[in-house]
């Protein structure tokens, strides 16, 4: 009788610390969820002062915030459509947060409440505005052994006063980069040989765009830099997916300037690649080595000294005149700068319309009896 009660003593201790345990468990795993709860609570609660298309949030807007815009794309959070200016905004911070722990509120450059490709509109209207502190975007020079960044050139000598075409290639067949998920760069160059302004970007999606068998629309941006004299340009993915291996990633069109043979700053220009930021969708650096490029100027066609020629009103919105001594005009051409080109009507007395122009700068080729003169025209609707 004696053990048969120590037996049932025994089970009834052991029930009771089942449920000693089970209820330590239960309230371990609603002190888990509470704090939880409190971490979810506190993030809606911090706020961010978020400077309109400062997306990487270093105090300069530029190409490279485009690459935390494209990192962060589609995720949501708390809206503010009060940007007016450039003038920081507290907003309420996104539960998002980049792998350097900065908070994705940040890349909602428009304050609409979702990272896309809106977001960039904000990176072209304040570009260059600054503001305390500002820390200097990282770029990252790669061994010169190792991939890298250049122009792909048939030729390197080009006509002056020519429009000029090179595809940009990243890596190569036997020396390719991993996991790049969008890079930023910019182009040096310099105002006597080439059109200032002249620069265009038109992104390639073939190689850096492939995922899947699927080709994915790259997002970028691309801006003049009057202040340093070089073509700023970013592109990215906008998925979760990274490439490794080489292709194009896009064409750079220029202009050179013409009546420049034989005259004391010689007949070659450089062109450099350089500036480079690339990375992963980790945010991880990937190393590029930057390329310099050198153009041969060769004079095709006699040219007529840029003096010789008047043109106005120049900036104009529906028509120019022209005028030209010593000269008769046979041809005049208009391109813009994606080198479209249009032949132009001009009257006896030197008119020509300009119906249907939008807005921007372009070149206009006059060539006569003696010659051929290139100018630059800029037009305003």
């Amino acid at each position: 009788m004696y053990f048969q009660l120590l037996g049932s003593n025994n089970r009834f201790v052991l029930d009771k610390i089942s449920l000693v345990v089970e209820y330590y468990c239960l309230m371990k795993r609603i002190l888990f969820v509470f704090s939880l709860l409190l971490l979810v609570l506190d993030g809606f609660g911090q706020q961010i002062l978020r400077w309109p298309g400062d997306a990487n949030n270093n105090g300069v807007v530029n190409h490279f915030d485009l690459l935390h815009v494209a990192r962060a794309f589609g995720q949501m959070g708390s809206p503010d459509s009060t940007i007016n200016g450039f003038f920081a905004d507290t907003i309420q911070a996104w539960q998002g947060v980049f792998p350097s722990g900065l908070n994705m509120g940040y890349a909602d450059c428009d304050g609409n409440g979702v990272v896309n490709e809106l977001d960039t509109s904000q990176i072209y209207q304040f570009w260059g505005m600054t503001h305390q502190p500002v820390t200097p975007d990282t770029t990252l020079q790669g061994l010169v052994a190792g991939p890298g960044i250049q122009f792909s050139i048939g030729t390197d000598t080009v006509p002056e006063g020519s429009l000029v075409t090179l595809p940009i290639v990243v890596g190569s067949p036997n020396n390719g980069v991993i996991n790049l998920h969008g890079l930023a760069f910019s182009l040096n160059y310099d105002t006597a040989f080439v059109v200032e302004s002249s620069f265009t970007f038109t992104p390639n999606p073939q190689w850096l765009g492939q995922g899947l068998g699927i080709l994915r629309p790259l997002m970028y941006i691309a801006n003049h830099s009057s202040a340093q004299l070089r073509y700023d340009i970013s592109l990215s993915r906008t998925d979760t997916m990274d490439v490794s291996g080489w292709g194009e990633i896009g064409y750079v069109s220029f202009f050179m300037e013409d009546n420049l043979i034989g005259s004391p700053i010689g007949n070659s220009t450089d062109i450099t690649i350089d500036q480079i930021q690339a990375v992963g969708y980790d945010q991880q650096y990937v190393p590029l080595a930057s390329q310099t490029s050198t153009f041969h100027l060769i004079n095709s066609v006699q040219r007529i000294h840029q003096s010789e020629l008047k043109i106005y009103p120049n900036p104009t919105r529906n028509y120019i005149d022209i005028e030209i001594s010593d000269a008769l005009i046979e041809k005049v051409e208009l391109f813009n700068m994606l080198g479209q080109k249009w032949d132009l009507t001009v009257s006896p007395r030197g008119k020509v319309e300009l119906p249907a122009f939008s807005s921007g700068l372009y070149l206009i080729s006059v060539e006569t009896n003696r010659g051929m003169v290139l100018k630059k025209l800029e037009i305003n609707r």
